[in-house]
């Protein structure tokens, strides 16, 4: 097709219809039975044990323990492995703390412990905003929380790893006001737990999203000019619907701040930016937390709104620790948000560029041909979850503890 044949508008369409045609052969892919969500693979003994948090040892001790019959696990692959389920796993979480009443076995919010809402937000598309959602939300569900992941984002790449179409299985009839995503509580044109979907993990829920959430914006704006603070609480609101539900919702906000965002952030108590330590990056994260304060404050001074948000982190993701470069960035970022900047990176592994290909995490991978590169990626994957998880333990439900990935040494 020449350029100088068509207009811009006719260019424009026929490039259009061409990615209908190539979205055509993506979803006629991912219905493919070998491509849809099954069921969450089995975790081998030693990955497992991590989930706990307990060390091997003490894991092999626990299902020796003859006061209880524990799961034994199922056997996986070659070489007499076992595997264990996310359901396995919360028995024996369960009988290790009936053993210690130690915090970090006891996944559940106790009495006059609120809601864990976590919102994921920034600028940057592409700085693995989706991708630190997603394993965090499947993390605390192997870790036994409640958990519910909410899709904020238009472009809908969680919905698609939570194994859902977003054009198909979530298709939102306006007309009938026939809502299956996110969009319909947010117009409060629904409650929220009429969308709400299962997982193919165990103990995660999910609300998922699509193109049309666009509209979203535009009823936003219109609330806005109304003398209240309903226009950045719709999410907050909704969620407030099934509280009991769930300990822990996690929330992927769109790579912009607008008002669907500041439903996300309104609606967080916790709040974790990732944001690579790559130079031309950064600038959007540093825009991003100028725009995110500005906007805040205008917020309380204008409807009275305080807002107070529990726990706050950046999370340094894309990591290469073979980089000179980000090596320089991510010291600075140390230098200058001290401990607001998370311990731990997220390292980006080949595990981890494959996975995203694939259109899903790294937990749910198949055992590939080189374990050891894969367990590497989940290792590095987890120190950030399991720092994140010790975080909110502390700050959002205030329990005094040190740190879970100690207790799994």
């Amino acid at each position: 097709m020449a350029d100088s044949t068509y207009s811009s508008a006719e260019t424009i369409a026929w490039l259009a219809a061409n990615a209908h045609r190539v979205q055509a052969k993506i979803r006629e892919r991912r219905a493919a039975p070998e491509m849809r969500k099954a069921e969450l693979r089995l975790f081998p003994a030693p990955e497992a044990a991590s989930y706990i948090p307990v060390s091997y040892a003490r894991f092999r001790q626990l299902l020796a323990d003859t006061r209880t019959e524990l799961p034994q696990g199922e056997r996986i692959g070659g070489n007499n492995r076992t595997g264990f389920s996310v359901d396995d796993l919360r028995q024996i979480r369960d009988w290790q703390y009936q053993i210690t009443k130690e915090d970090q076995y006891f996944s559940k919010r106790r009495p006059g412990e609120k809601l864990a809402v976590i919102a994921t937000a920034n600028f940057k598309g592409g700085a693995a905003k989706t991708t630190t959602a997603c394993h965090l939300a499947q993390y605390f569900a192997f870790r036994g929380y409640r958990t519910l992941a909410i899709d904020l984002d238009p472009q809908a790449s969680m919905t698609g790893i939570m194994g859902y179409d977003p054009n198909i299985d979530l298709y939102d009839d306006m007309e009938t006001q026939d809502f299956k995503s996110i969009l319909g509580p947010l117009l409060g044109a629904c409650p929220l737990k009429d969308v709400i979907l299962k997982t193919h993990v165990s103990g995660l829920d999910f609300v998922g999203s699509n193109v049309n959430l666009q509209v979203a914006e535009y009823d936003l704006v219109a609330m806005a000019d109304k003398p209240s603070s309903e226009f950045f609480l719709q999410l907050s609101k909704s969620i407030q619907g099934v509280e009991q539900d769930y300990d822990i919702v996690v929330v992927d906000c769109p790579p912009s701040l607008n008002l669907t965002t500041m439903n996300g952030i309104c609606a967080a108590n916790a709040v974790l930016i990732p944001a690579p330590a790559h130079m031309i990056d950064f600038a959007s994260t540093g825009s991003f937390l100028h725009l995110l304060s500005v906007t805040l404050k205008d917020i309380m001074t204008t409807y009275g709104f305080d807002h107070h948000i529990d726990l706050l982190r950046i999370l340094i993701t894309r990591f290469s620790a073979a980089s000179q470069d980000e090596n320089r960035v991510a010291n600075w970022m140390g230098q200058e948000f001290d401990e607001y900047l998370m311990t731990q990176r997220m390292v980006m592994t080949d595990s981890l560029k494959h996975s995203g290909n694939r259109i899903e995490t790294l937990y749910e991978t198949p055992d590939p041909r080189s374990r050891k590169t894969l367990y590497r990626g989940i290792d590095a994957m987890n120190a950030v979850n399991q720092e994140f998880e010790t975080l909110l333990l502390r700050h959002v439900w205030g329990r005094e503890i040190d740190s879970l990935a100690q207790t799994a040494a």
